[in-house]
């Protein structure tokens, strides 16, 4: 959940980041215009990470957190946390751009609670960034390197004893060779060391600090030999070289050092040694190296080491017993033991060293696995070893299916990649946009329950969804399956294949009104080329037909028949016949008839299943064919007479997969999986007489090939999956409105508007085909065509004035905008000191006044009006909070007033209440300045914020011997310039908060925009 900030403005001495979205879920202000999207994609598949290449650690919730080097939304690297089970969540991910891209070195959690690192590329320069991370997921990129200063930073940061961080870069400087830097906690970077070669060169395993003060390090390459070095630091950035590596006593080392329990230091090299195979050495603060195991060739430690209280050192290869790594524990006298080697399905190339956590286990990751996206896992002292979690696409990948509307309003789909097994995935995504995967396939499970859906679902009868699988079951030969709106899943039938069944369904499912299903598969029956087959509702299957192929019939059919009015079944197969595919009948008494092969010129390869339209004919596409050999869209009656609609010709679309859906409004709707201005596919409308308007051209990050069809939705709007592109590459769902909607107009008009002034003029950008209309306090005023502008005369005090604008663009469709005017509220003159707060919140919709164009502005604040403000003045004017759910005794659920708003303040930790038990609230009991200053302060820092002790500034607010209630509030709310008291070195802590004193607290405390007259 992501912290906000709230728009600053000139009158504030200081804006602030509101908190209240973090801790409830929601976003800050709801947008003022509210115009019908185009084109939006409503999710994205992405990878939860891919190649943890560094350490993890434990942070003070008792989580582990790591990075990864790829995956993450934008596939530019991503930060993680996990617990001790594997239950993995994807804090942040990386864009690539200003937060940086590729992170690998690991995170260091620092004194402020705050997460720091390193990404290796991106930034402002695309050479490394330094980046904050808080607790809410909210990233700031505090430095990106230039290149003088280092670039491409591989280690996690240290914090000294001097509270600043330490670093390297891997490259960077003067000759390019790396750089040792210190930063403070706000990012100003000071490089300390330029390394020169001789001294060593490429630091790639970071910085330790010392019981003496000083940092150690050590250098992949340079020193005497080339080989690398450990060297010394301190902090003026004088460096000593410790030793530098000869090869047979180690070479390049990879990883940074740790300070064993006995003072020394120890370390790992990936090269050299007695055989090669890299070593594990001890060396002291005077540079005297012990090397304590030379590795067998091969063996590569690239990563650094671990000690436990026994002082045994634990670490690991990247070979080992099967080639794809270990992990390993080494005595101080050089016998070692290894206590996992990996197998590959278990993770490969653990790179980055252990963590040995609270609980004495050890955990860590390995970059690669049997699906290349690697793995965290944990193991104890004695070698009992569990794999946490496998990286990958955990939604799903490349949906070749498109999504069904349920009668919940829920999009389901499936994709034919991704999970845990990489067998591919059904999910929900519900109305809040919120994804959730319902069942995950497994080809390893005995038996099978299926691998690789490439067909939609169906949701029955019986309001339960069916498909298919082209692989796995029991026969590895695909699966039809049942699966209810919970997930709960079953395997209706698994196809054998030969001889004689069915094999491999491509296509999804029909279900008639008896319950049977109905479907085909593109290999097996008799023939080997296909077969259609009918699944009853007892699970038995009998195939239809087997598909002979040249010269009479199609072949491998790839999509489920239609049941058309006349009781038969309509279908195509792509192969068969002379090579271009062919449309096929089975009447009732199952008697099948090839009704048309395509020859080339009419079209070639149907893929995608056919529609009956509302006048009765058959409508469909052809992935090639047609007069430039890009596919058609045809029509054919029931008797087989088949009329070529339409050709593609690239610029509009190309090889159209996916079956026609006819809207609501008559026309017809389709998807191309190529051509288009991007060349990455196409959505377009066909009317009924062939003409072809191309609605959406697809451009990578809003999808790549949309292969399947689309849905009309409950709402109009017409819903899809595209199989590649988005931000990972791994493919999108995705919503088109039905008609392409006019730009919504943002208008420029006067805060806080003085009372009868003339002159103020609102305006508004438009194309020059728009279409305009003003409105102020519902008439019409102006309208044309083009840019607009508009004066107009301020009411009386105390008026809320509409100024509304509607923008319609050629295709007809309307985007609106309307904009409250503020007129003086009647009690509040802008003569008074608390007029621009007063004007502030009103402007921001926090507060209409008490009534009737007034303010009452030395009225009290009550308990219950402080809810509302408050939380208005967060999260905007436009919130509106939970249903109550009958908290307070004293607050009667429903009923009460302003209930909701107050149960909302409690359930975000911001108070609890006047009372405990009973539990009351005290909703008309006035706010005291004290009590003020704990709301404010647990509203903007949050719920668990414990300000600094206090020291005594207030007179009247004690804070020794005992301090006052609020003290430490108090003067944290003066330290933070929201309030200098009430008077000279007095705060009147008792005394209930004004309504305009409010203003002006809600105004400093939140960064309100604060307009003058």
């Amino acid at each position: 959940m992501l912290t906000q900030p709230v728009a600053s403005a000139p009158g504030p001495p200081h804006s602030r980041r509101w908190v209240f979205a973090a801790l409830l879920g929601t976003g800050l202000c709801s947008p003022a215009i509210t115009v019908a999207q185009s084109f939006e994609v409503l999710h994205t598949f992405i990878l939860d990470g891919a190649n943890p290449a560094s350490p993890l650690i434990q942070a003070s919730d008792g989580k582990f957190y790591g990075t990864t080097t790829a995956g993450g939304a934008q596939n530019f690297g991503a930060v993680y946390r996990t617990d001790s089970q594997g239950n993995l969540v994807t804090v942040y991910s990386f864009s690539g751009a200003g937060d940086g891209a590729y992170p690998a070195g690991g995170l260091l959690q620092a004194s402020d609670g705050n997460f720091y690192g390193t990404t290796r590329g991106g930034g402002a320069n695309n050479l490394g960034t330094t980046f904050k991370l808080d607790a809410s997921g909210t990233l700031t990129t505090l430095h990106s390197f230039a290149g003088n200063d280092g670039h491409g930073p591989t280690a996690a940061l240290i914090e000294a004893a001097d509270g600043d961080l330490y670093g390297t870069t891997l490259y960077g400087g003067p000759g390019d060779l790396g750089t040792v830097f210190r930063m403070d906690l706000s990012g100003n970077v000071t490089p300390l060391h330029h390394f020169t070669g001789s001294d060593g060169a490429n630091p790639r395993g970071g910085l330790f600090q010392a019981a003496d003060g000083s940092f150690y390090g050590t250098t992949n390459l340079g020193g005497a030999s080339a080989y690398g070095t450990v060297f010394k630091l301190d902090a003026s950035g004088s460096l000593t070289t410790l030793h530098s590596f000869v090869g047979s006593d180690g070479a390049h080392p990879p990883a940074g050092l740790i300070q064993g329990i006995d003072g020394d230091f120890y370390g790992t090299t990936s090269d050299g040694g007695a055989s090669n195979g890299g070593t594990i050495f001890k060396i002291d603060s005077s540079g005297n190296l012990t090397t304590l195991r030379s590795l067998l060739g091969g063996t590569v430690p690239l990563a650094g080491l671990v000690q436990a209280p026994d002082g045994t050192l634990y670490g690991t290869t990247l070979g080992s017993q099967y080639g794809v790594g270990a992990v390993f524990k080494l005595d101080l006298q050089g016998n070692l033991t290894w206590l996992h080697n990996f197998q590959g399905d278990d993770g490969a190339n653990p790179s980055a060293a252990l963590l040995r956590s609270a609980d004495g286990d050890f955990y860590g990751t390995t970059i690669t696995f049997a699906f290349n996206y690697g793995t965290v896992f944990k193991i104890d002292s004695a070698g009992t070893f569990t794999t946490l979690h496998v990286f990958g696409f955990s939604e799903g990948t490349l949906s070749y299916s498109g999504v069904t509307q349920a009668a919940d309003g829920s999009l389901y789909g499936t994709t034919y990649g991704g999970g845990s097994q990489n067998d591919g995935t059904v999910f929900r995504l519900d109305p809040s946009r919120k994804l959730t995967t319902l069942h995950t396939f497994s080809n390893f499970t005995t038996p099978s329950d299926g691998s690789y859906p490439t067909a939609g679902l169906i949701q029955g009868t019986d309001g339960d969804f069916y498909g298919t699988t082209i692989g796995g079951g029991a026969s590895s030969s695909g699966t039809a399956f049942k699966m209810d709106p919970t997930g709960e899943f079953s395997v209706l039938y698994s196809f054998y294949g030969y001889p004689g069944d069915a094999l491999n369904p491509f296509g999804g499912l029909l279900q008639t009104a008896d319950g049977s299903l109905y479907g085909t598969t593109a290999n097996g029956g008799t023939n080997g080329q296909g077969a259609a087959f009918k699944i009853d509702p007892m699970g038995t299957e009998t195939v239809l037909h087997s598909f002979a192929g040249y010269p009479d019939e199609g072949a491998s059919p790839e999509s489920a028949p239609i049941l058309a009015t006349d009781g038969a079944l309509y279908g195509t197969t792509p192969g068969g016949g002379d090579g271009n595919g062919s449309v096929y009948r089975i009447d009732p008494s199952g008697s099948f008839t090839t009704i048309h092969l395509f020859n080339g010129s009419d079209g070639a390869g149907p893929s995608a299943g056919l529609i009956q339209a509302t006048d009765g004919n058959l409508y469909g596409t052809t992935v090639g064919g047609g007069s430039a050999g890009l596919g058609t869209i045809f029509k054919m009656n029931l008797s087989g007479h088949l009329a070529t609609l339409y050709n593609f010709a690239l610029s509009d679309g190309a090889n159209p997969r996916a079956p026609l859906v006819q809207g609501a409004d008559g026309n017809f709707y389709g998807t191309t999986s190529y051509g288009g201005t991007s060349f990455d596919g196409t959505i377009f409308r066909m009317d009924s007489s062939g003409n072809v308007t191309v609605l959406r051209n697809f451009s990578g990050r809003d999808g790549v090939a949309p292969y399947a069809g689309l849905t009309q939705g409950i709402d109009g709007a017409l819903y899809g999956t595209a199989q590649g592109g988005g931000g990972g590459g791994a493919g999108v769902v995705y919503r088109l409105a039905a008609c392409s909607p006019a730009p919504a107009p943002s208008l420029m008009v006067p805060r806080c508007v003085p009372a009868g002034t003339s002159g103020f003029v609102a305006s508004a950008p438009g194309n020059i085909d728009d279409r305009y209309a003003w409105t102020l306090g519902g008439g019409t005023i102006d309208s044309g065509q083009g840019t607009s502008a508009i004066g107009f005369t301020s009411g009386s005090p105390g008026t809320l004035m509409s100024l509304s604008l509607v923008e319609t663009n050629a295709s007809g469709c309307a985007g609106s905008t309307r904009q409250s005017l503020l007129v003086d509220f009647a009690d509040e003159p802008p003569s008074d000191p608390f007029y621009a707060y007063v004007c502030a919140i009103g402007r921001a919709r926090v507060s209409s006044g008490c009534g009737e164009g007034s303010f009452c502005p030395t009225a009290s604040v009550t308990r219950a009006q402080m809810a509302i403000l408050l939380l208005k003045a967060g999260l905007g004017g436009g919130h509106l909070p939970p249903p109550c759910t009958g908290l307070f005794e004293d607050v009667p659920c429903p009923g009460g007033f302003a209930v909701d708003w107050i149960e909302q303040l409690y359930n975000s930790g911001i108070t609890g209440g006047c009372s405990a038990a009973p539990r009351l609230y005290c909703p008309t009991d006035p706010v005291n300045r004290a009590q003020m200053a704990v709301f404010l302060l647990k509203a903007e820092h949050g719920s668990s914020y414990v300000p600094p002790a206090c020291t005594g500034i207030f007179g009247d607010v004690a804070c020794t011997p005992t301090p006052a209630f609020a003290a430490d509030w108090i003067e944290q709310l003066f330290h933070e310039a929201v309030t200098s008291g009430c008077g000279a070195s007095a705060y009147c802590p008792s005394n209930a908060v004004t309504r305009a004193q409010m203003a002006v607290f809600l105004v400093k405390t939140f960064g309100l925009p604060l307009y003058g007259p």
